[in-house]
């Protein structure tokens, strides 16, 4: 083998090497975690542009991706969604070991009516499957400004009658950042969606810290 060959076997070698470290990371509770992502087009980012997920699987989190465009809680929502409402997405998964499943949908759905008995179904479905929910707030700075408000209020007010939910604040942490989504506000860039993995892993490392109190404090992304 010449000396240029054994360079590149060696590069390559490396490259593996780098790649199963990474995928290997536990979180900060010293463990990999399995995550299911409820979302419609919004969360679709981390379908379309895979490196958004690169913060969470080195961070120690498996993502189970069910964001699909035209999603809605309970409905079947437009073609682009299969049909299948968010709530049948959780159900599919009722024989896996899901740890956490995170709530990003809504957007298609109108009304304080339909949130609420959005909300009260997936939280009555993760509890028969024994797994907490993490349901983002609303991005209000779009053109669905009205909308995602309504909706932020209801989710702040009714999620604490919900003991498996939590709320984490998504709209805070990007409203000040039009760059990170599309003209009209709604849907996420590439930089959008890796800032949403970023936030997401900070936001699941303090959930199951606070599950093992042996733990120390989250990552960066806050």
């Amino acid at each position: 083998m010449t000396p240029r060959a054994l360079v590149a076997v060696a590069a390559l070698v490396a490259g593996l090497c780098v790649t199963t470290d990474a995928r290997n990371k536990v979180s900060a509770t010293g463990t990999r975690h399995t995550v299911l992502v409820l979302g419609d087009s919004v969360l679709s980012v981390l379908r379309w542009a895979p490196e958004s997920n690169k913060p969470l699987w080195s961070a120690g989190y498996d993502i189970v991706n069910e964001a699909w465009g035209c999603q809605s809680l309970l409905g079947p929502g437009c073609p682009g969604s299969g049909g299948r409402s968010a709530l049948q997405r959780l159900q599919d998964h009722r024989a896996d070991e899901i740890d956490i499943v995170v709530v990003g949908t809504g957007y298609n759905d109108v009304g304080d009516q339909a949130l609420r008995a959005g909300m009260r179904r997936i939280s009555a479905e993760a509890k028969r499957q024994g797994i907490p929910v993490m349901w983002l707030t609303y991005h209000e700075r779009s053109v669905s400004t009205r909308r995602s408000r309504a909706h932020n209020a209801v989710l702040r007010a009714h999620a604490p009658k919900h003991d498996n939910i939590t709320v984490v604040d998504w709209n805070k942490f990007a409203r000040r950042h039009s760059t990170w989504f599309s003209h009209q506000g709604v849907h996420m860039n590439r930089l959008g969606g890796k800032k949403l993995g970023v936030f997401l892993a900070a936001r699941l490392d303090e959930h199951f810290a606070a599950a093992d109190p042996t733990v120390g404090g989250a990552r960066a992304g806050n």
